[in-house]
């Protein structure tokens, strides 16, 4: 007897599971039987964006903590078809599924589904202050009246960890990245989550599922129809296209964060756009392509080339041009040409008008070693022209282009002092000849032009000094077919460059402290 009490309640256990599966979570539509008093669900939906709302004893039925945003979901014992999304909420190893809470929010539409936000979670007390996971019979008429009171679970601090009791969190499934949209197209299942980068934009619009972009890769017919609610234009760039691939009127479609298939039950997809004039947008073309920028910042200057970038200092890129610019300069540059050299993306030849506005301060940014060059930014592999290149070993944020300041001890001196090595520990390591180096080569110049290798006080530069601090543009050298991350440094030991800068520094080997 007690076998079969536990196998009927195992049996509509699953009966619910199966049910809540195979209905659309924000497809449903309350019905007149359906109680609407002050503190159901049905009420909340009702309310208009904005409205200030308490739920009464509904139910945990999913904790998402370990995805972006993070949200519980939520939903009541009598009416298990009427479930509510509860975020940004990360929720504390406290919280279980299935324990009722009661939830004070703001009545938010997003994705498509009314939501509740800016929330207040309180969770149920025994007679002796513990939490209360237990099932509670919530009246339909009357606002439950819970005697022991209720205590407030404040957000946690970092994602959970493996519960002790049941599991707390749900993992979506993994993008997989594909570099053609044509084979998408024909290997990604309906419902998986899909990843695409640097795609072009051939048209917006919208339907009956939302707005949406089309995209393509550069030099193919391969599209596909993208539901996103970012505002995009043809001329922008799809950098990052994240979201659930299926199938609708015999097209294949991609639901990123709108469109058909969005459910946050699952996964919550994103798309990344580059607007048209930022440096970002101009290093994710393919060469060959002919670009404007406006208002852009001169961050360094060399023989025969220059580099800009945002007036938020990020990203930056080389141009070539003879025209005389002086740092911290505002400038428009019309008509450059994209190209590709030595593994680094830059602007050839553009008209460059100099603005009426007043000089920027500009300041190096500071990283180690490890963090000069970095991956690759939106490129397109082996050979390609789209996107900015990384570095052998490279890693994190692609950072070619930017001005910024380094570190590190001197561990050797190049051909005719036009160079030298430095390491701050990090023990990066590449090989010229027959010769394998270990550190960063900075460059002091080229053309034909080469600051001299001297410290602060006219003394040569030799292995074993230590440098402070050295001022340059993160760049680039191919050596033998491999790009490798190399500082191109602004002036010489002691000189300044505007007055914002700081001096660039060495200690002798023999300075106190060394």
């Amino acid at each position: 007897m007690k076998r079969f009490a536990f196998v009927s309640r195992l049996f509509l256990f699953l009966l619910i599971i199966v049910s809540l599966a195979c209905t659309p979570v924000f497809s449903w539509a309350p019905g007149a039987d359906i109680p609407s008093r002050a503190g159901t669900i049905t009420a909340a939906r009702a309310a208009s964006d904005g409205t200030v709302v308490t739920l009464d004893a509904v139910n945990v039925v999913k904790i998402c903590g370990r995805q972006s945003p993070c949200y519980i979901l939520v939903n009541e014992n009598a009416w298990p078809m009427t479930p509510m999304i509860v975020y940004p909420y990360f929720p504390t190893s406290d919280m279980r599924i299935g324990m009722p809470v009661e939830i004070t929010g703001t009545v938010t539409t997003a994705y498509g589904a009314k939501c509740l936000t800016s929330v207040t979670v309180k969770a149920y007390k025994n007679p002796d202050n513990s939490i209360y996971y237990g099932a509670i019979t919530k009246p339909d008429a009357a606002p439950l009246v819970w005697t022991d009171g209720v205590v407030t679970m404040a957000p946690g601090a970092s994602p959970p960890t493996t519960p002790s009791v049941t599991p707390n969190a749900t993992i979506p499934d993994a993008a997989t990245f594909y570099t053609d949209i044509a084979d998408a197209k024909i290997n990604a299942a309906d419902g998986k989550i899909v990843w695409f980068t640097n795609k072009k934009i051939l048209s917006v619009g919208g339907d009956e599922y939302g707005s949406y972009i089309i995209i393509a890769a550069d030099g193919s017919n391969d599209t596909i129809k993208v539901y996103t609610a970012a505002s995009a234009s043809t001329l922008d760039r799809a950098g990052s296209v994240i979201g659930m691939i299926s199938t609708h009127s015999g097209s294949r479609t991609v639901s990123a964060d709108t469109g058909p298939e969005v459910d946050l039950w699952t996964y919550i997809g994103s798309v990344q756009l580059f607007d048209s004039g930022l440096i970002g947008w101009v290093k994710a073309q393919p060469n060959g392509v002919t670009v404007n920028l406006s208002q852009k910042v001169v961050s360094a200057i060399f023989p025969g080339y220059f580099y800009v970038c945002e007036q938020e200092r990020v990203p930056g890129i080389k141009v070539v041009s003879a025209r005389r610019v002086d740092v911290g300069r505002v400038v428009n540059l019309f008509g450059g040409t994209i190209a590709t050299a030595s593994g680094e993306k830059y602007l050839n030849n553009p008209t460059v008008g100099i603005s009426l506005t007043a000089p920027l301060s500009i300041k190096p940014i500071g990283m180690n070693n490890r963090s000069l060059g970095g991956d690759g930014f939106l490129y397109d592999g082996e050979g390609g022209t789209q996107g900015q290149p990384g570095v052998y070993a490279g890693v994190g944020l692609n950072t070619v282009g930017l001005l910024v300041r380094i570190w590190g001890k001197v561990t050797a001196i190049g051909s005719l002092n036009r160079w030298y090595v430095i390491d701050d520990g990090t023990g990066l390591s590449w090989t010229e000849g027959s010769t394998t180096y270990t550190g960063v080569k900075i460059v002091l110049g080229d053309n034909g032009t080469y600051f001299p290798m001297v410290d602060e006080h006219g003394l040569a530069v030799e292995i074993g000094d230590y440098a402070d601090g050295i001022n340059g543009i993160s760049s680039c050298v191919t050596i033998d077919g491999t790009s490798y991350r190399c500082l191109r440094q602004i002036g010489a030991f002691g000189q300044r460059g505007p007055p914002w800068w700081p001096v660039n520094k060495i200690n002798r080997v023999s300075s106190p402290g060394m």
